[in-house]
């Protein structure tokens, strides 16, 4: 019983961290996503200037390809797939644009950006 209980509350904070981030994509504009992610990868890596701009349109295009996505009827968990999907896709793109180093230490600083991302949203789920 003990069991079921961990089970099902893990599976509704994370069905609630996935309503939160849907909504906080929801809430902001494909410019802003974009902004805000490139000068994340560009305080993490030392870019030059061709790079910065580069990984901005990058962004950019990324971002507003997922705007169809989010306003969809889909369900969150087929929302959720089609992000990552095209999050892959993006991440190929950046590979072309990056250094090896730089590319090692930008899939290390993403995944440590999801970490938080998702932390940050479990406590405001919780609350």
């Amino acid at each position: 019983m003990k069991v079921l209980f961990t089970l099902f509350f893990s599976l509704l904070i994370f069905s609630n961290t996935q309503a939160q981030i849907l909504k906080e994509l929801e809430h902001s504009t494909p410019e802003e996503r974009a902004v805000t992610f490139s000068n994340e990868i560009t305080q993490a890596l030392m870019l030059t200037d061709q790079q910065n701009k580069l990984i901005l349109e990058i962004n950019l295009m990324h971002a507003h390809k997922i705007v169809p996505i989010i306003h969809s009827k889909s369900n969150k968990l087929s929302k959720l797939k089609k992000i990552k999907s095209l999050d892959k896709f993006r991440d190929k793109e950046l590979d072309s644009v990056l250094t090896d180093g730089q590319f090692v230490l930008y899939l290390k600083h993403k995944k440590e950006f999801i970490k938080n991302t998702r932390i940050k949203l479990k406590s405001v789920a919780i609350k």
